[in-house]
């Protein structure tokens, strides 16, 4: 991207990677944090927009000072679904089962990874250029969080653990 779509050279555009693979875990350590105080799904969303935005705006940067600050917010909107990912899914899945859906979830990152990468590169050489593979991934992220509106913050209760509270609470109530 830097050395075709920017002009600069090779090493100019190895240091927006670098942003981008420093701003991924500082924002991640935020999001993380942020999310133990007010919810996951609640920091997700809007850093699934944030992550839209900054790839629509990285579709149209000319220059690399231009570039910098749209790729470390592509960092910082990237980090919460990396920090979040399985921690989100623990909490929307009954715990019984939580280890099978873990599963399934590293087992479909396993594919859509290289999937995403072959798409995009296929993207690129027929567009030849990088900057539709930025509209990919904010359609991708906004489809992402329109998908999130729509799942609950917590997974229903498992019948089985509610009764089991229930009865302890009733035998702790009868007993005092």
């Amino acid at each position: 991207f830097g050395v075709k779509e920017l002009g600069v050279s090779e090493e100019t555009s190895f240091l927006l990677l670098l942003v981008l693979v420093i701003s991924t875990p500082v924002g991640a350590i935020v999001w993380g944090k942020l999310a133990d105080r007010v919810g996951r799904k609640r920091v997700l969303q809007p850093a699934l927009v944030l992550f839209a935005l900054a790839a629509l705006a990285g579709s149209q940067v000319r220059e690399i000072g231009q570039a910098i600050p749209v790729i470390v917010l592509i960092g910082l909107g990237n980090a919460a679904p990396t920090a979040l990912n399985l921690s989100m899914l623990a909490d929307l899945v009954p715990k019984k089962q939580a280890g099978a859906y873990m599963g399934y979830a590293n087992m479909v990152w396993s594919v859509a990874q290289p999937a995403g990468a072959f798409a995009s590169g296929i993207l690129i050489d027929a567009t030849q250029s990088y900057r539709g593979d930025f509209l990919l991934s904010a359609l991708c992220m906004i489809i992402a969080a329109l998908i999130l509106r729509s799942v609950p913050a917590h997974a229903p209760e498992d019948q089985s653990s509610s009764t089991a509270t229930q009865s302890v609470s009733s035998t702790s109530d009868s007993t005092t």
